[in-house]
C-alpha cells in the first residue's frame, strides 16, 4: 500500500468520514489533520486537495448522482 496525493481539484459537494488512518484536507486554502471519527464538509465548487496515508479507510459522499457508476455483475 502506498500514501495518496490527491491534486488540488474541485466538483459538487462532498462529505466524509475518516475510520481508520489519517487524512490531511487543504479546502478553500486551509490545511487540517483528521483522525478517526473526524468528519468534513466540502461546499460545490470548493477546491481541495489531500493526503491520505496508506491503509487509512474513509467514507466520503459525493453530490452527484451517477459520480461512480455501478459494475455489472455480468
Amino acid at each position: 500500500l502506498k500514501d495518496v496525493d490527491l491534486p488540488e481539484h474541485q466538483h459538487g459537494s462532498q462529505w466524509g468520514t475518516l475510520v481508520h488512518g489519517s487524512l490531511e484536507l487543504t479546502i478553500n486554502g486551509e490545511t487540517r489533520r483528521y483522525s478517526p471519527g473526524d468528519s468534513w464538509d466540502i461546499p460545490a465548487e470548493t477546491p481541495h486537495s489531500g493526503k491520505l496515508k496508506a491503509g487509512s479507510l474513509l467514507i466520503d459522499v459525493f453530490e452527484e448522482p451517477d459520480r461512480y457508476l455501478i459494475r455489472s455483475q455480468d
